[in-house]
């Protein structure tokens, strides 16, 4: 027979008023107010981000909702847990989705100013949908198309090729005539 004392339970102290009216909304309160909390030791969870091609699915569903369950816990533990969404805005699954619903235009400055379009759209439908579902929500996030973050890259690829880590040989560089942009090696089959 077990014993009590073998199963870890911890003692959360909560306010029992959340679940009366507005359920939701008040939960949702609950959380921001214990995440706006200064707490001491800080834990970070590395968020690798979601393309912003779409509508969030049951893949960036799922995995927010691990990272936030993660988060959720060390905030009862009294960790600190400075969480920064962000969204991946180049890359292969928006290009294909974005060529699927524009028109040929050769222009790439009219291409550009409307991939930012389409993106932010994508991002701000999935910002509204990751804060419908209570998710840690902060207001402060980033995009990989923002001039800094674009700029931070450039320097550590110099960096890179400075220190002789990048360098020019003989390997195939994998091409997709449709997309006009580099396949990695998995997207071969």
């Amino acid at each position: 027979m077990l014993q009590n004392s073998i199963i870890n339970i911890f003692k959360v102290n909560y306010n029992k008023d959340i679940y009366k009216k507005n359920f939701e909304k008040n939960i949702k309160k609950y959380w921001k107010n214990l995440y706006l909390k200064v707490n001491k030791i800080k834990f970070i969870i590395h968020d690798g981000p979601p393309f912003a091609n779409g509508e969030a699915h049951m893949g960036h569903i799922m995995n927010k909702i691990l990272k936030d369950v993660i988060l959720k816990s060390k905030i009862l533990f009294g960790y600190k847990t400075p969480y920064i969404m962000g969204w991946d805005c180049f890359g292969l699954p928006i290009e294909i989705t974005f060529e699927k619903k524009r028109k040929k235009i050769n222009n790439y400055i009219k291409i550009n100013n409307l991939l930012k379009k389409y993106v932010n759209f994508n991002i701000n439908l999935q910002k509204k949908k990751f804060k419908n579902l209570g998710l840690i929500y902060n207001k402060k996030y980033y995009k990989t198309m923002s001039y800094i973050n674009i700029s931070e890259e450039l320097k550590i690829i110099n960096n890179f090729i400075k220190k002789k880590y990048i360098y020019k040989n003989t390997i195939p560089v994998y091409w997709c005539f449709n997309c006009i942009s580099t396949l990695s090696e998995y997207e071969i089959n």
